[in-house]
């Protein structure tokens, strides 16, 4: 049986995003959300909503989805920000699938 969820491929990263690290790769979203949503505001043609999220155990707590979602929706963006509530023993599969993917970032707590 394959892990209880499943993560959608996307590939909005430029050339050399993934080769960065992490607290780089913050400053490269601000620049290429006006590419992606184009030059009148709208989501490009074409794009794929990436993937960010949080995971960990307890989530039902956590503000974060309902936070990041409110400035994705004010900033039409083509991201969606996910809870995965998942125990320990289960994320050796989670970042099996997520490195198999490609995805823009999350949080682990």
């Amino acid at each position: 049986m394959g892990p209880p969820f499943r993560l959608l491929p996307a590939d909005l990263h430029p050339p050399g995003v993934a080769s960065l690290p992490v607290h780089r790769r913050l400053h490269l979203l601000e620049p290429r959300t006006r590419k992606l949503r184009g030059s009148s505001g709208e989501r490009g043609c074409g794009t794929t909503e990436s993937l960010l999220f949080i995971v960990g155990h307890p989530l039902s707590h956590s503000l974060s989805p309902s936070m990041h979602n409110g400035v994705i929706a004010s900033r039409n963006l083509p991201l969606r920000y996910e809870a995965f509530d998942l125990s320990p023993g289960e994320f050796p599969d989670f970042f099996r699938v997520i490195r198999g993917g490609n995805f823009l970032g999350g949080n682990v707590t």
